[in-house]
């Protein structure tokens, strides 16, 4: 019911973004970068000083620009990830190109995960105990720049020392990853999320927009270690609550949790409140992991309002996208049994019940175990012909 991962939901520590638009406009600047060198590079020293000799590159060598892409997206989100280590947070998530790894509750895995909205690179990290303070955050956030900039030295450098072809295939590395630090440390928003230039500006400055995400991460570190919803310290989610107003992308996050919370308790008016703001939120949330919140908008409107009609049309909105699995098929339930399909309703149960073991967010199993068995006697009830 929540996104995949905690680093596509505003609540984990360091969401990160860069869709097909920043891919394409690297790989652009890589072939500039080589026909450049083409025309140029015999005549201006100063391009063979900084690059090597890319007049001694080819088409054929163009060919090996996207693994260069790869490779410094893997360098600097990797340098967030050790940024987080360094304050003892454990890896929940990454994401480079068509890559993902993922935490489970089962164990690490790794699959497939082509999506424009992620291809750039993504990675989270979360603490493992209670609430830190925002400082805490901050070799999370400057890890993946500040590895940027070593990569790009050591391209450069290796540009220097090594010959012919492969001195500038050295310094086209050490150019893309020049163009990753920048597109990363200058403040700014983007696609909905702040760039790690604009977060380690926030951090420095503190006040209660960081006192609400770090509200944020704590409440979901809880879940992450196994507290389901209406168990959680109520106090995270209320103070989050009270802070709501300065940043929208924090704000529909703390809406979600509190919606998860009140249908675990199982207040469903007040859920029903919960989630009509969140779906009032949607189109602030970055596209990529706002599926996740038509999902549950979908789920609660045929589960629990009886309108398969407004339940589809959000549905619709739910393709691709960070979205679990078992969430999906539960929602895919809810809909056909709203429609009076039984057996549809029992089919998409079982799969919601084998994805289980693939879910990132320990603390929601529970509450997904507990919809998909009242889906299934539901659908049972339905299924079997008055006496």
């Amino acid at each position: 019911m929540n996104a995949d991962d905690a680093s596509a939901n505003p609540r984990a520590a360091a969401p990160k973004r860069r869709g097909w638009p920043v891919v394409v406009g690297f790989a652009l600047g890589g072939a500039a970068i080589g026909w450049l060198g083409a025309r140029f590079g015999a005549q201006k020293e100063w391009m063979r000083a900084l690059f090597g000799p890319l007049d001694a590159l080819n088409a054929f060598d163009l060919l090996l620009l996207p693994l260069w892409f790869f490779v410094v997206v893997l360098v600097h989100e990797l340098g967030h990830l050790a940024g987080g280590g360094l304050r003892g947070m454990r890896f929940v998530l990454l994401i480079v190109g068509p890559l993902r790894l993922r935490r489970t509750v089962s164990g690490l895995k790794l699959d497939w995960f082509l999506r424009g909205d992620t291809f750039g690179g993504l990675a989270a990290a979360m603490p493992t105990k209670g609430r830190i303070d925002a400082r805490e955050f901050l070799p999370l956030v400057i890890g993946g720049p500040l590895a940027s900039l070593l990569l790009t030295v050591g391209g450069f450098a290796a540009a220097q020392t090594l010959d012919g072809r492969w001195a500038a295939h050295a310094g086209i590395v050490g150019a893309l990853s020049f163009m990753i630090f920048l597109a990363t440390a200058i403040p700014m928003r983007a696609g909905g999320f702040l760039s790690d230039g604009m977060q380690f500006l926030e951090l420095r400055r503190g006040g209660e927009a960081v006192e609400q995400r770090t509200l944020l991460v704590a409440a979901y570190a809880e879940s992450l270690a196994g507290t389901r919803p209406r168990d959680r310290d109520d106090t995270l989610l209320q103070r989050a609550l009270a802070l709501s107003g300065r940043e929208p992308l924090r704000d529909v996050a703390v809406w979600w949790m509190a919606y998860h919370v009140a249908l675990d308790r199982r207040e469903l008016e007040r859920a029903g409140e919960w989630i009509d703001r969140v779906a009032e939120g949607y189109e602030a949330y970055p596209s990529g992991f706002r599926q996740a919140l038509a999902c549950d908008v979908a789920y609660f409107a045929a589960r629990y309002r009886g309108d398969p009609a407004t339940a589809q049309t959000w549905f619709a909105r739910a393709k691709g996208g960070m979205v679990e699995t078992a969430a999906r098929a539960m929602t895919e339930a809810a809909i056909a049994l709203a429609m009076g399909d039984a057996t549809a309703a029992m089919a998409a149960v079982d799969r919601g019940e084998a994805a289980l073991r693939e879910v990132a967010d320990a603390g929601t199993i529970p509450l997904l175990q507990d919809e998909l068995r009242a889906l299934r006697a539901d659908a049972r009830a339905a299924a079997t012909p008055d006496a």
